[in-house]
């Protein structure tokens, strides 16, 4: 414990900041301080990537080492406007009640990127078409595409209405 005393001597102490990171410290200390934050200053430390010394000696190494992000990111061309129209477009087509017979009308899609998978007609992206496409090829069981045009006479089929 401390007694009265100490605290008038740490009242009496005056704390001078450091010129480089503005710390404040004793007089005395200072000086040794300065030293160790000027030598701090001028080294550059490399940032310490963990995942890298995680996967060290295991599978996923090779696998870090081929997908391996690029320094500078491809710049896309923001098509967000696009995407909300055609959502909003949807969601009206869904709400307008049907004239007559009833008659689904496909999704309007405005994705001119988007890359059609010759095997179930799904639309993907360029980059999980390129993923997709390889194995959807060797896929036995696979259902029949669906139907983009139904009839009301193929509805009652379906449901034996």
């Amino acid at each position: 414990t401390q007694t009265a005393e100490g605290f008038a001597d740490n009242a009496s102490l005056q704390l001078i900041p450091c010129r480089i990171c503005h710390r404040k410290f004793a007089a005395e200390r200072l000086e040794k301080h300065l030293q160790v934050c000027e030598r701090m200053q001028r080294s550059s430390r490399k940032v310490f990537d963990s995942s890298k010394y995680r996967a060290k000696g295991t599978d996923l190494e090779e696998f870090m080492k081929t997908n391996s992000r690029s320094k500078s990111p491809e710049v896309r061309k923001s098509n967000w406007r696009q995407k909300h129209e055609a959502f909003i477009r949807n969601l009206r087509q869904a709400h307008v009640p049907a004239t007559g017979a009833l008659q689904p009308q496909p999704p309007i899609q405005d994705n001119d990127d988007y890359v059609t998978c010759p095997h179930c007609a799904r639309r993907f992206a360029p980059g999980p078409a390129e993923r997709h496409i390889p194995k959807c090829q060797n896929i036995k069981s696979r259902p029949p595409p669906p139907r983009h045009h139904l009839h009301f006479s193929s509805i009652k089929q379906l449901f034996c209405i």
